[in-house]
């Protein structure tokens, strides 16, 4: 190669436009090159690269494939084909792709990486664990690699402690590495409390505010915690109501309400806590992110109607209570299977 942006420099060039995550100023420059290579597999690469960054999976993939095609025994063509799928959220061809590049070489520390993310996408989290850990015992200090692991362990209910080492190793080594202070905030949010965790988000915000998206996702996974709890005090609530409105009065009928309002009340008061420190800039952020999720928000009025109606019942005992609850209880019910049925076939999807 003798001219233009085909030389040696004009590798460099689009090399350090992805460093500093000028993408599309990358692939202007690729493509230049490849109008007159065509063929170039560093080109290739680099183009491959930069639709990647701007979430172009389609035509990384097709960028990827012909990288594949010219040398099939290469690793990191593989790798490029993986990530290419990943974009598209295709887990299950990006766990084949990068199953061969892990194949063609045992020590790319960053095969195992994408693999790793293939799996997570498909909620494999104990075979992801294991790959991010090969990744890391091939490069112990690589942030990308730290960071995923702790994610991983966050999908562990026993977790939290491994979780958080992995993003405090993370931070010493990039300590304003965005996605380990989100994660390191959900690692601790039950010390943190809500109000903690807002504000450990928010200065995630602060560092990186061209990109909100994330610190909003991880705020509303502390939140659908926070309800899943609340989930199981339905449940046990309408066992003991269904037990009294088989009763016909008396004490057998005084005993299940009784339950009742303690079990929704405890699950007020633990609302409550949760929710009463909050900043006023704390409740707009919380604002922002329930207007995103228009599943919580819905799951979140369903389980606030539920609870009043229970109360409803508990504390008047009438039948009219008891129908007002039934209603309360069953619409409750339809929420939580479809929200269920929604994650279910969500998952299936990203499993491919």
């Amino acid at each position: 190669m003798t001219s233009g942006v085909a030389e040696a420099g004009a590798y460099q060039r689009v090399a350090a436009l992805l460093e500093l995550g000028r993408h599309a100023e990358a692939e202007a420059l690729a493509r230049q090159g490849l109008a007159q290579e065509p063929q170039d597999f560093r080109l290739l690469s680099q183009l491959a690269q930069s639709l990647i960054g701007q979430g172009k999976g389609a035509e990384a993939a097709e960028a990827a494939r012909t990288l594949v095609a010219q040398q099939p025994e290469s690793a990191h063509a593989h790798r490029l084909l993986a990530r290419s799928h990943l974009a598209r959220e295709e887990f299950g061809q990006a766990e084949e792709a990068a199953r061969q590049a892990v194949a063609l070489d045992p020590e790319d520390a960053w095969s195992h990486y994408t693999l790793a993310c293939a799996l997570f996408g498909q909620d494999r989290t104990t075979r992801a664990r294991r790959a991010a850990r090969e990744a890391l015992r091939i490069e112990p200090e690589q942030t990308a690699f730290l960071v995923l692991l702790g994610y991983l362990h966050l999908r562990d209910a026993h977790g939290k402690e491994e979780a958080q080492d992995a993003f405090q190793r993370a931070l010493r080594l990039e300590p304003e590495n965005t996605d380990a202070v989100r994660g390191l905030a959900l690692a601790r949010s039950d010390q943190l409390g809500l109000d903690g965790t807002i504000r450990e988000l928010r200065r995630s915000l602060s560092l990186d505010p061209t990109d909100p998206e994330p610190a909003y996702d991880a705020l509303l996974v502390k939140l659908w915690q926070i309800l899943k709890r609340q989930e199981w005090l339905t449940i046990l609530s309408f066992w003991m109501f269904f037990q009294g409105v088989r009763g016909s009065g008396g004490e057998s009928y005084i005993v299940p309400r009784l339950v009742v309002g303690v079990l929704l009340g405890a699950g007020v008061v633990m609302a409550g806590r949760s929710f009463r420190e909050i900043s006023a800039a704390g409740w707009r952020f919380l604002s922002v992110v329930c207007r995103r999720s228009p599943k919580f928000a819905v799951s979140a009025a369903s389980t606030a109607i539920c609870f009043a109606t229970g109360e409803f019942w508990a504390v008047a005992g009438s039948h009219a209570s008891a129908i007002v609850a039934h209603i309360g209880y069953w619409q409750r019910g339809l929420v939580i299977v479809g929200t269920w049925l929604a994650e279910l076939v969500a998952r299936r999807r990203r499993r491919g």
